[in-house]
């Protein structure tokens, strides 16, 4: 089911200022002015977007509080209910269903790292919400084991930077078959 692009537009916008408020939540109080500032903006965004987006968007506020909180506490299970979930993660991670598997990793088993789990959100936010919101995640992935993923938060934030330079150099032509794009191969020199 492909959604029309406004919502699409109003689902990343809306990311964006979710994500600011993560961060200004870290440093400011929640009912700060910016705070308010930023969930005043946000209501129109709610509006436009599709229950499937607002669903993200909630689910999304409710990983970026677990963080903000120290992480997820990790889930005993039987036997029973550990074969239930991994049978559960198995047919998720096959039809790509990244809403279920964050779900599965918001009752993390006892036996998965904290910092794997969010290094696998990380992952999956990604694929549902870009490269922003995958960054919070594996900056704390690499906060809870530094050795491991600090070189990954390197490489995803330089490449976050990299696309948004990319995005604010290339015009698209309305007319005419020029581009300001460069050229694939350089013009032999005469």
């Amino acid at each position: 089911m492909t959604a029309p692009t406004a919502p699409k537009a109003a689902f990343q916008a809306c990311v964006a200022k979710l994500l600011d408020l993560h961060f200004i939540r870290g440093i400011a109080a929640e009912d700060s002015p910016q705070a308010e500032a930023l969930r005043d903006e946000m209501d129109p965004l709610w509006q436009a977007m599709t229950e499937e987006e607002r669903g993200r968007i909630g689910a999304l506020s409710e990983d970026l509080a677990v963080i903000a909180e120290g992480g997820p506490s990790p889930v005993t299970m039987s036997a029973e209910e550990r074969a239930v979930s991994e049978a559960r993660w198995q047919t998720a991670y096959a039809s790509q269903d990244w809403d279920s598997l964050l779900d599965l990793l918001r009752r993390p088993q006892s036996d998965r790292a904290p910092d794997e789990v969010a290094f696998l959100q990380a992952q999956f936010w990604e694929r549902l919400a870009g490269p922003d919101a995958a960054l919070v995640f594996l900056k704390e992935a690499a906060r809870l084991n530094p050795a491991t993923y600090s070189n990954v938060v390197a490489a995803l934030e330089w490449r976050t930077r990299a696309e948004r330079e990319l995005v604010h150099h290339i015009t698209v032509p309305t007319e005419g078959p020029e581009t300001n794009l460069p050229s694939a191969s350089p013009t032999p020199a005469r």
